[in-house]
């Protein structure tokens, strides 16, 4: 389609100079209309249609460059305060429609995808950036989630331009668990596994039977070798669990969850902290014998709590963590395992641990203002600059805090409506320095956007470091010479050119980086199919909407 130009004579093009303001009027709503008429659509703003739910239980994104679909998530709260220069990682996952399609996706601070990949079919958890012997990975864990509510399978390392260098195995035939997967400095993993063993349940009313046996181990990355292991039966007392064992636990039937496990870290003295969310526990391991060197909450809670009960009192928690030289403690306090929404009050919780006193004292609680379920799940994150990062886990939204527990930012790639359903869910959302230049080409699509109005469309999903798109012509594939057509500078995952009638028989797009260097170039596409035609229609019509001065 081609539009007249406001200065271009209009006598030049055929018609009468009585019809100018209409035909000016005329080609600026097409020009409108044609610009917002793209494949791509920005995040929502705050908006109340989305957290009803009137856009449907996980609205996404779709593209024309690329078959790829990613969140299309409502910025609720925005702050310069909080981490542009990091990327969002989250693996979005659940029963609404699109998110039965598990997809490990990056996004940047606006809400934009980066990159976005399935695995196998497989369900994704635990989705981060660590750094191994000098280079930094894309982690996480694939396999089956359907296990006693844990996971079996495998762990995964992507290099800086997403192919695998690695898949990580759980040793003694252990099937590797979602919950954890986390690089120590001396070149190791920590993961979890959940094994199947039969043991006195006559302290709950039951005879011998099968638990859930929660595991960690520590995996040499090179050789796949296991250096430590930590069985929870072996130290902990079943009794000790907050869950209900049911109709679990019978012989030949399904095993008792009692303890699970669902974090893992090791600090300088090569001890480990581990979390047990049924125990509301969070244990301290010494690393040579696996001795308990003491437990923090749940019935066996060893420290004096300064903060009336408020430092100990978590429950159902995830992702404890060490933080400010080894004096702080961070958790999510998911508070709740389901049932009314009355009883969830999430939040995160820093916490200041004197192990030589054997005392505790709250020191910030992170808190959303919005009252969100979050009954399995969640992560807590201390960023680079001081803020705080919590994801919600079974719903589907992430906040930034200052360190002292403002709240700056929030984002829901799910609507507030739904949260705590598991529509759309990810397991942690956490933020990291993540570059790219994928060895994959960038895509060249020649599209009709809702308009029919011909563009270009090139995207590369995964690239970070893309500053500006060039699109280029030839008319002869041979021996032809490249020109410009047009410089765009990018500002979303996918960038569109209008396609003009004088079109080169072929064009592709560059990807330069913010110096101008060429990163890589999209394989020619043949324009000769693009039929562009002069948009014409009766003149007499418009000048009935818009009548001239002159008449």
């Amino acid at each position: 389609m081609r539009l007249l130009s406001p200065r271009q004579s209009y006598h030049d093009a055929g018609l009468a100079a009585t019809a100018a303001p209409a035909l000016y009027v005329l080609n600026l709503l097409v020009s409108l209309y044609a610009g917002a008429a793209k494949a791509e659509q920005p995040p929502f703003l705050s908006s109340g249609a989305y957290d009803l739910g009137s856009l449907g239980k996980y609205p996404v994104q779709q593209f024309k460059s690329v078959e790829l679909t990613a969140p299309r998530p409502n910025l609720v709260r925005q702050s310069g305060r909080c981490s542009k220069d990091l990327l969002t990682f989250l693996s979005p996952r659940g029963s609404a429609d699109q998110a039965t399609h598990p997809q490990a996706t990056i996004l940047d601070h606006n809400g934009q995808l980066v990159w976005t990949s399935g695995w196998d079919h497989k369900q994704i958890y635990n989705l981060m950036a660590q750094d191994y012997r000098g280079n930094r990975y894309i982690t996480f864990w694939a396999g089956n989630d359907a296990v006693g509510g844990h996971g079996a399978g495998s762990y995964y390392m992507l290099d800086e331009t997403y192919n695998m260098t690695q898949r990580i195995h759980a040793a003694n035939g252990l099937k590797g668990d979602l919950h954890e997967f986390r690089f120590t400095p001396e070149g190791t993993a920590l993961i979890t596994a959940y094994d199947v063993r039969d043991i006195d349940l006559s302290g709950l009313g039951k005879k011998i039977g099968p638990i859930w046996d929660s595991v960690f181990q520590e995996i040499d990355i090179e050789t796949g070798d296991l250096v430590f292991e930590w069985r929870a039966s072996d130290h902990v007392s079943i009794a000790d669990t907050y869950r209900g064992i049911g109709e679990e636990g019978e012989p030949n039937g399904a095993p008792f969850d009692w303890f699970h496990i669902n974090s893992v870290e090791k600090d300088a003295k090569a001890n480990y902290l581990i979390s047990s969310r049924y125990l509301h526990s969070i244990f301290y391991i010494n690393g040579r014998t696996g001795d308990i060197l003491w437990t923090l909450g749940g019935k066996r809670n060893q420290f004096k709590d300064l903060s009336g009960g408020k430092a100990t009192d978590f429950a159902f928690q995830h992702d404890a963590r060490w933080d400010n030289n080894y004096e702080e403690i961070t958790l999510f306090d998911n508070s709740h395992e389901g049932g009314p929404l009355e009883s969830a009050h999430p939040r995160g919780v820093r916490l200041y641990v004197n192990q030589v006193t054997m005392t505790a004292e709250l020191l910030t609680e992170y808190k959303n203002p919005t009252h969100v379920p979050a009954q399995s799940q969640g992560s807590m994150q201390t960023l680079p600059n001081g803020n705080v990062l919590l994801g919600y886990g079974f719903s589907g939204l992430f906040t930034e805090f200052t360190r002292s527990g403002k709240i700056l930012c929030e984002t829901h790639f799910g609507p507030q409506s739904r949260f705590g359903t598991g529509d759309v869910q990810s397991y942690r959302v956490l933020k990291f320095n993540w570059h790219s230049v994928p060895e994959t080409e960038p895509h060249l699509v020649i599209s009709q956007d809702d308009a029919l109005m011909w563009r270009a469309y090139a995207s590369w999903n995964g690239a970070t470091e893309v500053s500006d798109w060039v699109l280029q012509g030839m008319d002869d594939g041979t021996a032809g010479k490249w020109i410009v057509l047009e410089k765009k500078a990018k500002s979303s995952f996918e960038t569109d050119f209008i396609l003009r009638s004088d079109l080169p028989e072929y064009i592709r797009v560059m990807a330069l980086d913010a110096r101008g260097n060429t990163l890589s170039t999209s394989p020619p596409r043949d324009a000769t199919k693009v039929d562009i035609v002069r948009f014409m229609v009766p003149i007499h019509y418009f000048l009935l909407i818009f009548p001239s001065p002159l008449s």
